[in-house]
């Protein structure tokens, strides 16, 4: 088993701060991966390894491989990372959830050698989860927030187009402190995904 095996330091710590807590072979130790001393793993590995999830260990930290945090995040979120070849070698594409991963939000395709797509799909993964975190400590009361989203609706219904819920204006990036022109990219988006006749029902959970 190699180095390689395991998610790098600083996701694994990104991991912790969104709740990962799964036991672990290996920790870290500043930048180094250690495998805790007196551990009988041969004779009971099940009981040794409890001991080591982040919640056990101070100030150390669980060293997650990459299979075990692509589990969580199924298992735990209900998002599925795909890595799929593109028939050339060190060519791989990554898709999470059925969209593929997109460094620039454009309609680029990203290609990765097999490590780097791993450490690819892991970002986005974290990158999702934080934003849908951020989102449940949105104020929806805020007055701020209440004024852009009444002339989101308002500019849509110029464009006859069906009125959004709040939740998915947030969705596509509106919050109390966005810029005017917040308004226009998302209406943009929806008259444009209208005129091409996109599916308006289509999930847009994984579009940050």
């Amino acid at each position: 088993m190699t180095q390689k095996e395991f998610v790098p330091r600083e996701l694994a710590l990104k991991l912790k701060e969104l709740g990962f807590d799964e036991p672990c072979l290996f920790v870290y130790r500043m930048e180094s991966l250690y495998l805790p001393k007196g551990c009988d793993f041969l004779n009971n590995l099940k009981e040794e390894l409890e001991n080591y999830r982040n919640t056990k260990i101070g100030t150390w930290l669980s060293a997650p491989t990459y299979s075990q945090a692509f589990r969580w995040f199924r298992e735990v979120h209900g998002l599925v990372v795909e890595i799929t070849t593109g028939g050339r070698p060190k060519e791989y594409y990554v898709f999470v959830d059925g969209y593929i991963y997109d460094e620039y939000d454009t309609n680029n395709q990203k290609s990765f050698s097999y490590d780097d797509a791993q450490e690819a799909a892991l970002e986005r993964l974290i990158k999702i989860v934080e934003k849908k975190t951020a989102i449940q400590h949105i104020d929806l009361d805020n007055p701020e927030l209440l004024r852009l989203y009444g002339k989101l609706n308002k500019e849509l219904e110029e464009y006859g187009h069906r009125l959004i819920t709040i939740q998915e204006a947030i969705k596509f990036g509106l919050r109390a402190d966005s810029p005017e022109t917040i308004v226009h990219d998302i209406v943009g988006y929806f008259v444009a995904e209208e005129e091409h006749g996109c599916n308006e029902n289509k999930s847009h959970d994984n579009w940050f």
